[in-house]
């Protein structure tokens, strides 16, 4: 901290002074009642704001105002007639309701106090003091209270911190009883970990549920199309067995056509012919003997040819006699049957309506008998070399 100047404004005898201080000492030499002490008592009261009213305002002055120069601040202290009573620093805003007092900005800039003045008329400096005013002084200007300060600091941070160890450890205690309290919490904790774990599989088997009932509603759909497809499939059969009927009704058809055509060309044979019903019926049983004959000289030509297909799976355990025997009998069917066929086709060629007419006359009144050995055919009248039957 360095005083530079001060300037002074109606102050007392001084109505406008500037004082420039060396930066060691700084002495005011002048006559009696030149203004040094005034001097003085403006620095004492822009550092101290004392002496409090307007006993230094110069004779006919409406204010007073003193600036002091601070380590290259300007502390600025202001006074006028009327009351008005205001600190600035650096021309900033001013500073007022600071009381009997300084504002704190002004005190750590210009850092005095009362030990710091004394006046032309007091005694000399400490010596009509009692003693504890001076050790007080003197703590003041070593700054022993601050020493003091720490040491009671301290004490209250210690009392403090004692304090807190002993709130701790009180709570330490608290803590641990809440703790065995709780013991019940590592337990409830297993059981939520099982709990979460059961959670899990339920999740799981709720999925697989789910994947099951998808599963059975497909099922279910695909048993609604198959009862669908055997609705369908036994409809089906019914309409197969349908045809098949249909089928049967159209052989059936086609066999009462076949039977109204025999029966109308019957009619017209007997109406062409001039025979009576019972002599055609006699004519058609004759054909169905012969017929059945027919049939069963067909049996024999397939059991003959059976034997000789036969044969040469046997032909080593047959005797010559036997196989001779049965290429005999083959040989007499055979011609038979040749001899037949031939003789029923040469008639169907050789016939004619008008000998047709003629001999179904004769077979219906003579009752002559059908494919008997050494008779006559009854269509063409040749003699029957064959065995029917």
């Amino acid at each position: 901290m360095a005083y530079e100047y001060i300037e002074i404004e109606n102050y007392q005898k001084h109505a406008e002074m500037r004082v420039d201080f060396d930066k060691s000492i700084t002495t005011i030499i002048g006559v009696t009642d030149a203004g040094k002490s005034a001097v003085l008592r403006a620095i004492r009261w822009v550092c101290l704001n004392l002496p409090a009213g307007t006993a230094m305002l110069r004779q006919g002055a409406d204010g007073v105002v003193c600036r002091l120069g601070v380590d290259g601040h300007v502390v600025q202290r202001s006074r006028l007639a009327n009351g008005i009573n205001s600190y600035s620093v650096d021309a900033g805003e001013p500073l007022v309701a600071f009381g009997t007092g300084v504002p704190d900005v002004v005190r750590d800039l210009v850092q005095v106090d009362q030990i710091n003045f004394v006046g032309q008329k007091e005694a000399d400096f400490w010596l009509s003091l009692s003693s504890v005013e001076v050790s007080r002084r003197l703590n003041a200007v070593v700054d022993l209270g601050v020493i003091d300060d720490a040491h009671e600091r301290i004490g209250k941070l210690v009392w403090r911190g004692q304090e807190s160890v002993r709130v701790s450890a009180d709570e330490l205690e608290a803590a641990k009883a809440r703790v065995g309290e709780l013991e019940w919490v590592r337990k409830a904790n297993v059981e939520l970990q099982e709990l979460e774990q059961m959670e899990s599989v339920l999740l799981s088997k709720q999925q697989h549920a789910d994947t099951l009932r998808k599963l059975l509603n497909r099922c279910m759909e695909s048993e609604r199309i198959a009862s669908k497809a055997v609705a369908q499939s036994a409809a089906m059969t019914a309409i197969v067995r349908s045809g098949v009927v249909y089928e049967n009704l159209c052989v059936k058809r086609d066999t009462l056509r076949q039977l109204v055509l025999s029966i109308t060309n019957a009619e017209r044979w007997r109406h062409l012919t001039g025979l009576s019903v019972d002599a055609v019926d006699g004519v058609l049983r004759r054909y169905q003997s012969v017929q059945s004959r027919y049939q069963g000289l067909i049996g024999l030509v397939r059991t003959v040819r059976a034997g000789l297909t036969l044969r040469d799976a046997v032909a080593s355990r047959m005797s010559f006699e036997v196989v001779g025997s049965l290429y005999q009998q083959w040989d007499m069917v055979a011609t038979k049957w040749s001899g037949l066929r031939s003789h029923v086709r040469v008639c169907r060629d050789s016939e004619t309506a008008w000998q047709s007419r003629q001999r179904l006359v004769r077979m219906a009144e003579d009752a002559i008998p059908v494919a008997v050995p050494g008779s006559a055919c009854p269509l063409c009248g040749a003699l029957v070399t064959v065995v029917g039957g």
